[in-house]
């Protein structure tokens, strides 16, 4: 796997945890992960970006039936349903296409953005919907022209700011990255996937101590915001603080469960402390969510030798390889 498409998959893990955490509101939806092949505690990629409620609130017309607040299945029904009556309501693709990016169903989400913009280019909601889904894609300079578009559409759209500057971070533009971080902090600075994204910009630019106070006004914002709590916890790691950063993994745990590379960045802080059984049972952890994360096993393996089992290192660094995974120079174990 190229370096290119590594940091799309650390990408999506972030985008991830970002978008469940910090839009709660969007019916509980949980977004698509991927597994990570990079353990990002030395130099994370992944970068952060979420569709603001506001870009959802507009894609229902007067015209239409707007779904009411509840199961994306339902919203899907629902704008389906105002699409039969009506093959011009564009607003209604783009509902659609957003419940679909939601889902994770990917091509579908942009069909209905591109048949949005063919039948009204200016239709609210739909560069910036479309902006994500490319993400969601790995195709992230398509996504920074979709959200340019958006930004010259409406530049008090939060969710495309908030999109093209997660993409600069990827594309390693983090200066222009912090560009579009302030002007998405003059439209809303109590977002708290805002501050996160700054930080990531800022560590990028190898600004620590600015990237941690940028981190800490996201969980004061939102003390639920479990990306932030991941990447705190990296910048302490980075510090050699592995105790601090082990409780904030812990506390990222706690609020997305669910997502491996959590795990595999906290088992990095054991290793560094010697706590190798707690770092093997988060390896096991990662390994269970996602059984072809080639990271996971590489890691694994590490432990392994350090609890002096060979057999058990030689088989996960055989499944590493055969994965394809190939740990980045600047790892150190």
């Amino acid at each position: 796997m190229d370096v290119t498409a590594k940091k799309v998959i650390g990408a999506a893990i972030a985008m991830c945890l970002c978008a469940a955490c910090s839009n709660q509101s969007k019916n509980g939806a949980t977004e698509q992960s991927a597994s990570t092949n990079t353990i990002s505690v030395t130099s994370p990629d992944s970068a952060t970006s979420t569709t603001s409620t506001s870009s959802t609130s507009s894609t229902t017309s007067a015209n239409s039936t707007a779904p009411a607040k509840g199961d994306l299945a339902s919203d899907l029904k629902i704008y389906s349903t105002n699409i039969k009556k009506n093959p011009k309501d564009a607003k209604s693709y783009v509902g659609r296409g957003l419940s679909y990016e939601k889902l994770g169903r990917f091509d579908e989400s942009l069909a209905d953005f591109n048949k949005a913009l063919a039948i009204d280019a200016d239709v609210p909601g739909a560069h910036s919907g479309k902006a994500q889904t490319l993400m969601w894609q790995g195709k992230i300079d398509e996504a920074i022209a979709e959200a340019t578009k958006a930004i010259k559409q409406d530049d008090k759209d939060l969710s495309a700011w908030e999109i093209r500057a997660n993409a600069y971070i990827i594309n390693n533009k983090p200066q222009l990255a912090l560009d579009d971080i302030t002007s998405a902090l003059k439209i809303n600075d109590k977002q708290a996937s805002v501050f996160e994204l700054q930080s990531q910009a800022l560590r990028k630019l190898k600004k620590g101590k600015e990237a941690l106070e940028a981190v800490n006004k996201a969980i004061a914002v939102d003390p639920n915001f479990a990306q932030s709590y991941n990447s705190r916890a990296i910048i302490y790691s980075g510090m050699g603080k592995n105790k601090e950063a082990i409780a904030d993994f812990d506390k990222a745990a706690s609020l997305r469960p669910e997502i491996p590379d959590i795990y595999l960045n906290r088992a990095l802080s054991e290793i560094a402390l010697k706590l190798f059984k707690d770092a093997l049972s988060d390896c096991n952890k990662a390994i269970e969510m996602s059984p072809r994360a080639g990271d996971a096993y590489y890691l694994r393996a590490k432990v392994y030798r350090e609890l002096k089992d060979s057999q058990s290192a030689d088989k996960d660094e055989k499944m590493a390889a055969n994965l394809g995974y190939k740990p980045p120079k600047t790892l150190k174990i």
